[in-house]
């Protein structure tokens, strides 16, 4: 299947089946080439003992009658114990709802729904640094974007994003850190901002939500970003990224249950039963919570805090390189 120049790919489905066996040869000739020199190699996705133990959980569940069924023995104890120890990491209160979805774009998409639909609004203030998959959320929910200002060091310039906050603004986005310089945004003045103006501030941690609690912890100054500050309404962040889980899982936490509903569809209008859903899937398996939950739990706290120690210092021998 494979040449010199790359894999081979057939244009029409063969009339025969092709054997399972000789599809496992393919997919570990592929997994070979995508571990070529030519690939960047991620800190985040280490091929170590807790991945392979993870993805083989993963694997299992998959495998089992019920993977998408998120109302098994399984399922729940999956969630139930993944969000205890999501809600522990962001000072969340012990009833707030955490949402498993299938990235950061997912959750920062529910983030600004649950915005829209909270406060009658449709305007989004966030910076120049922030993500663009926002300004996708935002096109989806026919919501209007105000970017504003960065400082030289590329955060959200905090002032600036306080003016912009008016009487359209259903959400204040602060990024956590942005993904473009590392930098975190300045959260606490903003969200009391937001607080004061009726607008729902979120917390987009996507990329840093579960590196910048362990790096706090280890001494550095980084400021309180989550629910510890009283004006953040919701924090989105991937456990597919610092959280080591394999690809495919993410939270959003949300403060108060009463957001969660607004965050959540529901649907009667037809002749079938009431539908429901939390998130924008519909089916969808539970496999992927799997692997987050047998990460966090072989990672522990302090598994976690060794990992933010070596991307601490990996940073510091990079910066006295510049």
């Amino acid at each position: 299947m494979t040449d010199n120049t790359g894999p081979r790919y057939r244009d029409v489905l063969p009339a025969k089946g092709v054997g399972g066996s000789a599809l496992a040869n393919e997919v570990d000739e592929l997994v070979v080439m995508d571990r070529a020199p030519h690939l960047p190699v991620s800190s985040i996705h280490p091929p170590d003992a807790v991945r392979q133990q993870a993805c083989a959980i993963v694997g299992r569940v998959y495998a089992s009658p019920g993977d998408w069924h998120w109302s098994t023995p399984l399922a729940k104890k999956l969630v139930a114990e993944t969000a205890a120890f999501v809600r522990s990491i962001f000072a969340a209160p012990a009833n707030a709802p955490v949402l498993f979805t299938a990235g950061g774009s997912e959750s920062n998409l529910l983030a600004l729904k649950g915005a829209r639909d909270a406060t009658r609004r449709h305007e989004v203030v966030m910076a120049q640094s922030a993500h663009p998959c926002l300004d996708k959320a935002a096109a989806v929910l026919d919501m209007t974007v105000v970017r504003t200002a960065v400082d030289g060091e590329g955060r959200a310039e905090t002032q600036a994003l306080i003016e912009s906050i008016g009487p359209q603004t259903a959400a204040v986005v602060l990024s956590m850190p942005c993904d473009s310089r590392g930098v975190c945004d300045t959260v606490a003045p903003v969200a009391e901002a937001a607080r004061l103006s009726g607008s729902w501030c979120h917390v987009d941690a996507c990329l840093g939500g579960y590196l910048v609690p362990f790096l706090k912890g280890l001494g550095r100054p980084l400021a309180d970003f989550d629910f510890a500050v009283p004006g953040v309404r919701s924090i989105s962040a991937d456990l597919h990224k610092y959280g080591y889980a394999p690809t495919g899982i993410s939270s959003l936490l949300v403060r108060d249950a009463a957001d969660e509903d607004v965050i959540g569809f529901r649907f009667d209008g037809w002749n079938g039963s009431p539908y429901a859903s939390a998130t924008m899937a519909g089916t969808r398996s539970v496999a992927p919570l799997a692997g987050a939950w047998a990460t966090l739990l072989q990672l522990g706290r302090d598994g976690l805090s060794e990992r933010a120690a070596s991307v601490a210092s990996w940073t510091d021998r990079l910066a006295g390189m510049v």
